[in-house]
């Protein structure tokens, strides 16, 4: 026998009624959400005006870079467009997910996949602001890798003195590579096996797939988080004046948080009772579908703050090789990319 829920009418919901199975459960079409959720169509409707001005300030940054006729090298532009697709990208994923529930799994892998090239790019964009890895060990050489718990370190620990060398740097490669490759390989593997009933999205269970490939996926965010926020902290003093990576990496962490944690999070909240199963709606989808929900809203606030601090326009639209990276002594970095006739982002 199933057990009866009574829905709060405070939610909008006045059913009482069984719970679908959560396994190989009938997840609802659109519109028998609309059905049984009348408000959620509002709430959906204003979250698609968010995504259309998420839209609408990619095109305003486009329209800047456009303009800009000293801007010649097309892999510049296709590195600046990556970093600012990924707050449209996402959203509209999440937006998707939201109106087409049967979709959620196969959004949420485009989202993670989309993700993981950006961070791949953020990697790599870093290393050519250097001028490329040789340019990069060079200025770093005899520094110390900057720990994210340097506040507790200052008995000067063997742990957190690490110097920066050529096999520091490999590591974080390989850290933040493997990230690309987990995320596109549990992405796939949680669609294919949602599509035979295996895989139930927020599903808090050991008799169900996704929580094990949940924790792959964490374990591997961690690696590779870990990786870019060392990486940010030792090169900041270098980079943040012109190419704020600073703000440009914490961008790209809220929303790396907002599409990996907040999903497990929203899932413990449904189990805790912070709401119930419907007609339709088994409890772990449901928690999914309210956590994409919210992620528009909170990524197209996160888009304008971006717009202001991690990608404004002017220096998007700096003289190409003009700049140079002023080190903490008062000296610069000699960048390859200006012979080479490639600004930077």
């Amino acid at each position: 026998m199933h057990t009866q829920f009574v829905l709060l009418a405070s939610n909008g919901m006045n059913v009482s009624d069984d719970c679908p199975s959560v396994f190989g459960e009938q997840i609802p079409y659109t519109s028998e959400v609309f059905e049984e959720r009348p408000r959620a169509f509002a709430g959906l409707a204003i979250g698609a005006l968010c995504t259309i001005t998420v839209w609408a300030l990619l095109g305003v940054q486009l329209h800047r870079i456009s303009r800009y006729p000293a801007i010649k090298s097309q892999a510049w532009i296709t590195r600046h467009i990556i970093f600012l697709l990924v707050f449209p990208v996402v959203t509209t994923t999440h937006l998707l997910a939201a109106f087409v529930p049967r979709a959620m799994v196969f959004c949420q892998f485009i989202a993670n996949f989309y993700i993981a090239i950006v961070l791949v790019q953020f990697f790599f964009q870093v290393l050519a602001y250097f001028g490329g890895e040789e340019a990069m060990l060079a200025q770093l050489k005899g520094s110390n890798v900057v720990q994210p718990c340097s506040w507790c370190c200052f008995c000067s620990m063997q742990c957190c003195q690490r110097e920066f060398t050529r096999k520091t740097l490999t590591r974080f490669k390989r850290f933040v590579l493997q990230y690309s490759v987990l995320q596109s390989a549990t992405g796939f593997l949680g669609t294919v096996l949602a599509a035979n009933g295996n895989y139930t999205p927020g599903a808090l269970s050991f008799s169900d797939s996704y929580i094990y490939l949940q924790v792959v996926r964490i374990v591997s965010l961690g690696l590779c988080l870990g990786t870019l926020v060392r990486l940010n902290l030792t090169t900041r003093r270098f980079l943040n004046t012109q190419f704020r990576s600073s703000a440009k990496f914490h961008s790209i962490w809220f929303v790396l948080v907002l599409t990996n944690f907040q999903g497990l999070v929203f899932s413990i909240l449904g189990h805790a009772g912070a709401w119930h199963c419907t007609r339709i709606w088994a409890l772990p989808t449901l928690s999914t579908w309210i956590e994409h929900v919210t992620a528009v809203y909170e990524l197209t606030l996160l888009s304008v703050l971006a717009f202001f601090y991690a990608f404004p326009s002017s220096l998007s639209m700096d003289e190409p090789g003009s700049r140079s990276v002023v080190t903490g002594e008062g000296t610069s970095i000699s960048h390859q990319l200006e012979d080479e006739g490639t600004p930077l982002l």
